[in-house]
């Protein structure tokens, strides 16, 4: 929003990756860009005001956005829910039907916990509120305040689980306002000892971004007496400190309203700086030792631009938002980071005529986000949601470890020009998409683009050999799976069990991980599922009679669901995981090697050996290697 709020609203969900690996391969551009939509809301009442403040998405299918409602006499929590088709209102409790309650910033670390912030207010003073989502229900949390007669308020949240989240905003102190930063343990919310740039004058911290317990950044702005000034603090696991930040004006403004860290040595935070009134946008970036502007630019012939919040799933991708005036109206303004250059995307507004903002933005992936605010229809503010999923894209891998990218999968190395001891046999990638592993039947692990290598089974000896693997949502762990079921697990994935003891009727060929990487399953060729960790058993093949093997299986985005392919390309669809399409009636030249799910849940690619791709759903057709002559026959697909 170009006018500064009494009390800005600015939330980002942040998502950790892993250090890039270098390689000599040269990473090819993703194909399809974001295209942008408004997507419909709804609103408590077409005649009083409706606020939306920020967004957290886990998936392109589960979004919470929050911001407040006005009751006729009082504003009211509101909260509004994206299941992958439609967004509805879910019921969110207040201190009082007749105090003003507002949250300004949410943090979903998963699709069954969220935490929201931001105040409410009995006409004397403005007191912390928290609320937490328990996967049924909204409650609102005791958080502290600093006293019992100064003014409380959080502005922004960022949760790296259900047990570690960190809260920002402000206080007042006698006539000034201060840091306020709270943290949650799993217990009880805290208040954290925070340094202020100024002691005589205000300082607010607006966003913050964690990439995990022990590193945040929290961004705002503090009062010299004559300007605002960029104020940037960090978290190392011990003690909050203030870090320099750059101001490009020395006689106006110069305020960041959003950040977000893709780990603690990389993050963008985004806001404005120039005279009062007429803004021009700011980009600052971290690179682990500074923070320096970047170039940004802004609306031709605007009066101001601004940029109220930035998400970023990898060093490649961010969004910012935020909204350009006419000096008349805000519209809407989205710019996009492709690792090179800032660019204006363009963005929907309902009206032209009438003002329109974004005040906060997600994105699940490079190819999925949502942003939201408002949009005025001439008498009073209703809620404004857009969308943005790019078609997505995939990658096959062969035997040899080559690798073909298609669509908006971005290719970043192969194995194919080295002797491996054997073959590969499955691949997974990097939640951001800006990276992946390969692996060898003998467990040996290759990582490519962002994704890490935490370690392989290459060098012990297996009782079986591997047959899959599957990647942690933070993309700091992998599993890989052996055909006796046996589980192996490096980084930050966890294991939680495994058919390694069992004696199986038929091998494990397969496995998926699920939405937010806490649990996994197996699948074997007879369509056996076996879960673990919180994934739940939604059905199996193991009573059937196949006509062919099962070879893979896939999670669904939307949550809870899972699908299993046979090697003729029949598809058993279990949970909320939709019957799309299959192959299963047609005659196919080669089998089926595996398949992956589309970005939106509601789509699906399926491999063979030739390099044969079929799409199903809204799973659009990007490619294949069919009709060329490869050298190793195709084994797995990945997005």
């Amino acid at each position: 929003m170009i006018l500064r709020r009494l009390f800005p609203i600015v939330a980002v969900v942040s998502i950790a990756i892993g250090t890039l690996v270098a390689t000599d391969a040269t990473p090819v551009a993703a194909s399809s860009t974001l295209t942008w939509a408004i997507a419909p809301s709804p609103n408590t009442s077409s005649t009083q005001n409706n606020d939306l403040s920020a967004v957290s998405c886990t998936s392109p299918t589960a979004c919470v956005s929050v911001g407040a409602f006005n009751n006729g006499t009082n504003d009211q929590t509101l909260v509004e829910t994206w299941n992958g088709t439609t967004w509805s209102i879910t019921p969110s409790p207040n201190t009082s039907p007749t105090q003003n309650n507002n949250l300004n910033a949410v943090s979903c670390p998963s699709p069954k916990t969220c935490v929201a912030v931001g105040y409410s207010y009995d006409g004397t003073r403005f007191r912390t509120l928290i609320e937490t989502w328990d996967g049924t229900a909204w409650t609102i949390t005791s958080s502290p305040d600093t006293s019992s007669t100064m003014h409380d308020i959080l502005n922004g949240v960022s949760c790296t689980s259900s047990s570690a989240c960190v809260a920002v905003g402000r206080y007042e102190s006698d006539t000034n306002e201060r840091t306020l930063i709270e943290t949650w343990d799993g217990t009880a919310w805290s208040i954290a000892v925070s340094p202020n740039a100024s002691t005589t004058m205000p300082n607010v911290l607006e966003s913050v971004s964690c990439t995990s317990p022990r590193a945040c950044t929290s961004v705002g702005y503090y009062s010299d007496g004559s300007n605002d000034l960029t104020l940037v603090e960090a978290w190392d696991g011990t003690a909050w400190s203030i870090t320099p930040s750059p101001n490009p004006s020395t006689t106006g403004f110069n305020f960041l309203d959003g950040v977000s860290c893709t780990m603690p040595t990389r993050c963008v935070a985004v806001g404005g700086y120039g005279p009062k009134g007429d803004y021009l946008t700011l980009i600052e970036a971290w690179d682990g030792t500074a923070w320096t502007v970047m170039v940004s630019p802004n609306v031709p012939a605007a009066q101001s631009d601004g940029l109220d919040a930035v998400s970023c799933t990898s060093l490649t991708s961010c969004v910012a938002v935020g909204s350009h005036s006419d000096g008349s109206n805000d519209q809407t303004l989205v710019e996009t980071w492709d690792g090179t250059a800032w660019s204006i995307t363009p963005s929907p507004n309902p009206s032209t005529s009438q003002s329109n903002y974004l005040a906060g933005v997600s994105c699940s992936s490079p190819a999925a986000c949502a942003a939201a605010g408002v949009s005025n229809n001439g008498t009073n503010d209703q809620t404004l949601i857009l969308s943005a999923v790019s078609p997505g894209g995939y990658r096959l891998v062969a035997s040899d470890g080559g690798v073909f990218a298609y669509g908006a999968a971005a290719f970043f190395g192969s194995a194919a020009a080295i002797h491996l001891n054997q073959p590969v046999v499955g691949m997974a990638a990097t939640h951001d998409g800006d990276g992946y592993w390969l692996v060898a039947s003998d467990g040996g692990v290759f990582a490519y683009g962002d994704a890490t290598f935490y370690g392989s089974a290459g060098a012990i000896h297996l009782n079986q050999p591997i047959v899959g693997m599957a990647a942690t949502r933070d993309g700091n762990g992998y599993w890989l799976v052996a055909s006796d079921g046996g589980v192996f697990a490096y980084g930050d994935a966890v294991f939680y069990g495994s058919t390694g003891g069992s004696v199986l009727n038929k091998p494990v060929v397969g496995m998926a991980a699920t939405q937010d990487g806490n649990g996994y399953w197996l699948v074997a060729s007879d369509g056996g599922v076996f879960a673990y960790g919180d994934a739940t058993f939604e059905g199996s093949g193991g009573g059937q009679t196949l006509v062919k093997p099962m070879v893979g299986m896939a999670f669904s985005p939307i949550g809870n669901g899972y699908w299993l392919v046979a090697s003729d390309g029949g598809i058993f669809s279990y949970g909320d995981a939709p019957f799309l399409g299959s192959t299963g009636g047609q005659a196919l030249t080669h089998p089926i090697v595996g398949l992956t799910a589309d970005q939106s849940g509601h789509g699906y690619w399926l491999a063979s050996s030739s390099g044969g791709v079929f799409a199903f759903g809204d799973a659009p057709a990007l490619g294949s290697q069919a009709g060329l002559t490869l050298t190793h026959p195709i084994v797995g697909i990945a997005d």
